[in-house]
């Protein structure tokens, strides 16, 4: 019986293609050697692997119960231009802002899950001053 690592990505939604990177290469770690090792990746997401429903904490409330941070063994985030939509509901936090925060303070505390965070570097031009706050709250949570 295979060990299954889980690996759930936390990004908004601008970064679609790195977020179907990831799941490219756990498929290709797994056809390439990852079976011979007994080993395949399970690639988790608020857009595959989440019953979308009406939660007393918002659209995060769900993502939460459904996936639970604490128990995957990496989370990956992925940033570029876009930090996410407030909720409400978290304090104004956004989701992806949340499951980060959630993930390297499970870290802390238990040394699991590992978390690995990827920001897309590539040049755009903001094209308003909402998308020029978002790329500002990026660089902000970089720092």
């Amino acid at each position: 019986m295979a060990r299954i690592i889980s690996l759930f990505v936390a990004s908004p939604g601008d970064v679609a293609t790195e977020r179907n990177h990831v799941a490219e290469v756990a498929a290709a770690l797994y056809r390439n050697m990852a079976a011979e090792r007994d080993v395949r990746f399970e690639v988790l997401g608020w857009k595959t692997d989440v019953r979308p429903r009406v939660h007393e904490k918002g659209p995060q409330g769900p993502i939460d119960e459904d996936l639970p941070i604490e128990q995957r063994d990496i989370v990956v985030g992925i940033l570029w231009k876009r930090f996410g939509t407030p909720i409400p509901e978290m304090g104004g936090a956004t989701g992806t802002e949340h499951e980060i925060r959630a993930a390297i303070a499970a870290w802390r505390q238990s040394r699991k899950p590992e978390v690995v965070i990827c920001f897309n570097e590539a040049l755009y031009r903001p094209k308003d001053v909402a998308e020029s706050k978002q790329a500002t709250r990026v660089m902000e949570f970089r720092e």
